[in-house]
């Protein structure tokens, strides 16, 4: 009876630890699981490798997105000033070679009313304008001369020009009936009148210039 309580108490001790620890029903030789440490410094704990992504690589590519639409509309405006400026500076410069052929036409007309003054009244029996005709003349062949060499370039303008002063050809044969006296006088004044009238006709593109001054 006495075996027998011990294996009573044997067995209740059991099913206590059984109930009590995991560990109740161990046999000889063999070991307790491992319990995983609570703590990562522990030894033996796992510890997690980091994000493979940089933290650094995805801030400056935030960036740069946000950097490029300012930058890209920082570079257009540039792009669309520098343009601006290119025709600015195209206009000025085509505005400026205009003027300048403007105001040689200017000396040409002038010395043409000239003429045309002085042989409506040499035809007309004033004699004393005779020895002014030779002069005057001179000035027109070389104010004519300065307008053929400014206009030998490509240019509009430059074309339109040279049409009004191919019309000038048939002034030797006006002077020379001019001063052989069988010119008629209102035909002799129309020839210059017309010709003046062509000259100044001519467009010389300045309504496209900004300065309305230019373009009167």
């Amino acid at each position: 009876r006495g075996l027998a309580k011990r294996g009573d108490a044997v067995s209740r001790l059991d099913v206590v630890g059984h109930r009590r620890s995991p560990i109740g029903r161990l046999t000889r030789g063999s070991h307790p699981p491992p319990v995983p440490p609570r703590f990562p410094d522990e030894p033996g704990a796992i510890r997690l490798a980091p994000p493979t992504s940089d933290r650094r690589g995805t801030i400056r590519g935030r960036l740069a997105g946000i950097l490029a639409f300012p930058l890209m509309a920082v570079l257009a405006l540039v792009g669309i000033i520098a343009f601006g400026q290119v025709q600015g500076y195209r206009t000025a410069t085509s505005t400026t070679d205009a003027v300048e052929l403007v105001l040689q036409v200017q000396d040409l007309v002038q010395e043409l009313q000239t003429e045309r003054g002085l042989s409506a009244g040499l035809l007309g029996g004033n004699v004393s304008f005779k020895d002014e005709l030779p002069p005057a003349r001179a000035l027109v062949d070389q104010r004519r001369d300065a307008v053929r060499k400014r206009t030998e370039g490509a240019g509009a303008v430059e074309r339109r020009v040279r049409q009004a002063v191919v019309e000038l050809d048939a002034l030797a044969g006006i002077r020379v009936a001019t001063d052989s006296g069988t010119a008629e006088r209102g035909a002799t004044f129309a020839f210059f009148t017309d010709r003046i009238a062509s000259l100044t006709g001519v467009d010389y593109g300045l309504s496209q210039a900004g300065d309305r001054t230019l373009a009167r």
